[in-house]
C-alpha cells in the first residue's frame, strides 16, 4: 500500500542486471533475475499480503519493499494491507516517515503506544488476531526484530499463515537486555521464508537448522532506499547543518534508544555525559522515550550535546551525510553509517553488524565512556570499505520474487521445518537391525578372525604383508551425536576408524 514518489530521470528506484550468485559450500542465495520490468510473477491471483510495522527502521524498509509489492513491472499480483502497531507512537517518529516517504497511510492502526514490553507485546497480539483472522492473507511480512515483529509472527502460526521475515538471521549472542535477539530469534524460527541481508546471517541459519529452502540471502532494503535517497536529498530535506545549528563535517551525530543503554538513570546519563564532553557539537534527535525519562530526572546537557526532536528519514540522512562521526546503538543507523561511509562508534558490548565492526568502519566501546569518549576525538577507519555487504542496492526486486515463489509453491502450505525439507520428503522411522550391542559384537568378531582395523594411510603397507586388514570409514553428514556414540564403541574395543565430515554439514565448519 505504499507509493513511493517516481524521481528524476537518472535516480529512479529501479533494478539492474543481477548475475546469479553461487556458492562452494552450497549456502541459500537468492535467485537472481533480470531487469524488475521483465521479471516474471505469477499472476494466477492476486495474493493478499499484510504487512506488520511499528518503528522507524520498518517503515524505511516498508517504503522500498511495499512500492514493488504494488508497481513492480506494471501489473502487480500482489494486494499489501499495511498495519502499523503503533508501537512508536510519537508523531515525529511515525507519521512523519509515512509523509516524507509518501506510504499510503496504514489501513490499521492498533495505537499501542507505550507501556511496559509485556502489555506492548500482549496488546498486539490481541489486535492482530482478529485481524489476521478476517483477512485471511496469503502471507505476513515483517522487518527486523520489534516488539512487532514478533507479535506478527505468533499470531501468523496461530493462523497458519506463512510468515516472511524480511533481515532475518542477524545474531549478536547475547539475551541480557538485549530483547531485540529474543525478538529476532523466536521471528525466524516461525518463518517459512527468512530472507537475509547479510551472507553471515544466512550462515547463521543455517547453522541453527533451517532447510536452506527458507533462506535466501537478498540484500539489505535499507541501502536500496539510501542509494536513492542520496540522489533525491535536496528535493526532499528540511533540514541542514545550517538549520540545526552546526557547521558541515563540524558536529558528531548520535542515536540512544536500546535497552541496555536506558535501563536505567546509571546506563544512560554517563553515556549522555560523555557525549556532552565532546570536543565537536554532538547532535542528539531524542527517542520519545528517552525524552520522557531525561524530563523525569530533570537532566540537561551543559556542554556541547545538542538535543534535538526527532527528525524524518530525509532530514536525518541530510545531517548523516554532513556530520563527521556517528555515535548509535541502532542497527540501522550503523549501516546507515557505512552507507555514507561515516566512522561509527557503537556504545554496546557487541553488534548484530560484525562485518561494518570487521570492515574497520564501527567500534564497540561498550559501557566504557572514557573509551567512548576517546573515539570520539581519534577513532579513524581505513581508507577503503569492502563492496557488496548489505547487496548491490537491488534488493527489493528479489524480495518480491521471493515472496511470489514462495506462494506459489508448496511451502505456502507446509515450509521445510526440517534441515533436509518439508516433512513429506523426510524419511520415516522404521524398525532397524542396527543397535550399539550387535554393532559391539560385529566388532568383535572381526577381531577374534584375526583382522586388524587400520588407518587408511597404512593400507598399503597391510597388503604387502598379506595380513587380513580392515579399513573402516564412517561418512558423517547427518547427525554428529551419533557418530560420536559410534566412535565411543570403537574406542573401547581398540578400534582405528575413519571418520568423513561432509562438506555440506552445518557442524564441519563450526
Amino acid at each position: 500500500m505504499t507509493n513511493v514518489r517516481q524521481p528524476s530521470e537518472g535516480a529512479t528506484l529501479q533494478s539492474a542486471t543481477e548475475a546469479e550468485l553461487e556458492s562452494n559450500e552450497k549456502v541459500a542465495v537468492a535467485r537472481q533475475g533480470e531487469h524488475a520490468s521483465s521479471v516474471s510473477l505469477s499472476r494466477v491471483r492476486t495474493k493478499k499480503v499484510i504487512t506488520v510495522v511499528g518503528a522507524r527502521p520498518q517503515f524505511v524498509k516498508a517504503a522500498v519493499i511495499s512500492r514493488h509489492l504494488r508497481l513492480l513491472a506494471g501489473d502487480s499480483p500482489f494486494d499489501e494491507m499495511l498495519v502499523h502497531t503503533g508501537q512508536h507512537y510519537d508523531h515525529l517518529m511515525s507519521d512523519v516517515f509515512f509523509q516524507q516517504l509518501e506510504m499510503t497511510p496504514p489501513a490499521r492502526n492498533l495505537e499501542v503506544g507505550s507501556t511496559s514490553a509485556a502489555q506492548q507485546l500482549a496488546l498486539m497480539i490481541e489486535r492482530l488476531d482478529p485481524i489476521f483472522r478476517e483477512e485471511r492473507p496469503d502471507a505476513v511480512l515483517v522487518y527486523g526484530d520489534t516488539n512487532s515483529t514478533l507479535a506478527a509472527a505468533i499470531v501468523s502460526t496461530r493462523h497458519d499463515i506463512p510468515l516472511v521475515h524480511v533481515e532475518a538471521g542477524e545474531r549478536i549472542f547475547r539475551r541480557r537486555d538485549v530483547p531485540e535477539e529474543v525478538n529476532r530469534v523466536l521471528t525466524d524460527h516461525a518463518a517459512s521464508l527468512c530472507l537475509t541481508a547479510t551472507q553471515r546471517a544466512t550462515s547463521y541459519l543455517l547453522r541453527e537448522g533451517m532447510s536452506p529452502e527458507r533462506v535466501r540471502f537478498v540484500g539489505d532494503p535499507m541501502y536500496d532506499l539510501f542509494m536513492w535517497a542520496r540522489t533525491n536529498l535536496e528535493r526532499h530535506a528540511a533540514a541542514s547543518p545550517k538549520t540545526l545549528g552546526v557547521e558541515p563535517d563540524g558536529y558528531h551525530l548520535a542515536t540512544i534508544h536500546r535497552a541496555e543503554n536506558t535501563s536505567s538513570r546509571e546506563a544512560l546519563i554517563p553515556l549522555l555525559e560523555a557525549l556532552d564532553r565532546s570536543s565537536l557539537p554532538v547532535l542528539l534527535p531524542v527517542h520519545p522515550r528517552v525524552r520522557d525519562l531525561l524530563r523525569g530526572w530533570r537532566w540537561h546537557p551543559r556542554r556541547n550535546l545538542r538535543l534535538v526532536e526527532p527528525l524524518g528519514y530525509f532530514d536525518f540522512l541530510a545531517a548523516l551525510l554532513s556530520c563527521r562521526k556517528v555515535v548509535t546503538d541502532s542497527g540501522g543507523v550503523t549501516r546507515e553509517a557505512f552507507f555514507a561511509r561515516k566512522p561509527c562508534i557503537v556504545p554496546m558490548e557487541g553488534t548484530w553488524w560484525v562485518e561494518v565492526a570487521e570492515a574497520g568502519w564501527a567500534l564497540q566501546t561498550g559501557s566504557d565512556t572514557a573509551a567512548l569518549s576517546e573515539a570520539l576525538e581519534s577513532f579513524t577507519p581505513p581508507n577503503e570499505a569492502p563492496e557488496g555487504l548489505f547487496g548491490d542496492g537491488h534488493s527489493a526486486d528479489r524480495i518480491v520474487r521471493e515472496i511470489d515463489e514462495l506462494l506459489e509453491g508448496t511451502a505456502a502450505r507446509d515450509a521445510a521445518w526440517h534441515p533436509h525439507g518439508t516433512f513429506g520428503v523426510l524419511p520415516q522411522a522404521r524398525a532397524t537391525n542396527f543397535t550399539h550391542r550387535n554393532y559391539r559384537v560385529f566388532l568383535q568378531r572381526f577381531i577374534d578372525a584375526g583382522y586388524e582395523f587400520a588407518p587408511f594411510d597404512k593400507g598399503a603397507e597391510l597388503l604387502e604383508t598379506g595380513k587380513p586388514f580392515v579399513l573402516l570409514r564412517h561418512d558423517v553428514d547427518l547427525d554428529l551425536h551419533r557418530a560420536l556414540r559410534i566412535a565411543e564403541i570403537e574406542a573401547d574395543a581398540g578400534v582405528h576408524s575413519t571418520f568423513f565430515l561432509l562438506a555440506r554439514t552445518d557442524h564441519y565448519n563450526l
